[in-house]
């Protein structure tokens, strides 16, 4: 073999090395952190965690790592510590703080004292009861609300699949994120949408920079998506 293939040898005997070590926290592992509440003040601070599996599992004796330290789980609300498929649960920096916050939650919670989550992220994890590595990543920041994890099933860290909560969190149940609903035209009759109305603009606050944004009214859905502001000559 050749200097040249054995060296592309080893750097894709390397590179599959990484990515395997880089993925192999989490993907036959089926509980998973989904949501991390950094945002909140001392002693409110919480992460939450689901079973993405299609089996129960009873996490006594795991501990959440943080800090270079591992953190034991106490539970606090429910009736044991066994999660069942597709079930939430919360881990709490304290317990008690946490219920008080959040009072309507039904989710199972955990205590596990912590000194602080770092807002513009840190390194986190799970360990099971033998001290075995469950998931260990390292967050993105997220300093005003909630940071959560958009598909629960891929092991992605970046912010492709993690992302800011729009007002707050959705600690013990399934994420919230905005979804942006377009106007429905398909049951709207063809001669029943108005395309000879124009939005009421006042045309000197469009090229006006010294102003703020006019407020625009349409109607009847129809909108000006172009405008030529220095057409050729004979042009409109």
């Amino acid at each position: 073999m050749h200097r040249r293939e054995l060296f592309f040898v080893l750097a894709a005997f390397l590179v599959g090395s990484f990515l395997l070590i880089h993925r192999s926290y989490a993907n036959d592992v089926p509980i998973a952190i989904t949501e991390i509440g950094a945002y909140e003040a001392a002693d409110h601070e919480w992460i939450e965690v689901v079973n993405r599996s299609d089996a129960a599992v009873d996490i006594v004796g795991w501990k959440f790592f943080e800090n270079s330290t591992n953190h034991g789980l106490t539970l606090v609300q429910g009736e044991n510590s066994l999660l069942q498929p597709g079930e939430y649960a919360v881990i709490a920096q304290k317990a008690d703080v946490f219920l008080s916050d959040y009072p309507s939650t039904t989710a199972r919670v955990f205590d596990s004292s912590w000194s602080s989550l770092n807002e513009s992220g840190e390194e986190i994890g799970l360990k099971n009861e033998h001290g075995t590595v469950v998931e260990l990543f390292t967050y993105i920041d997220a300093a005003d609300f909630s940071l959560q994890r958009i598909d629960i099933m891929v092991n992605d860290y970046t912010d492709s699949n993690w992302v800011q909560h729009e007002a707050g969190n959705s600690a013990g149940k399934g994420n919230e994120f905005v979804e942006v609903e377009l106007p429905d035209f398909t049951d709207v009759p063809p001669n029943e949408i108005d395309t000879t109305s124009t939005p009421d603009i006042v045309p000197e606050e469009i090229f006006d920079d010294t102003t703020t944004t006019p407020e625009v009214s349409f109607v009847n859905y129809v909108f000006i998506n172009e405008i030529v502001s220095n057409p050729e000559l004979g042009n409109e």
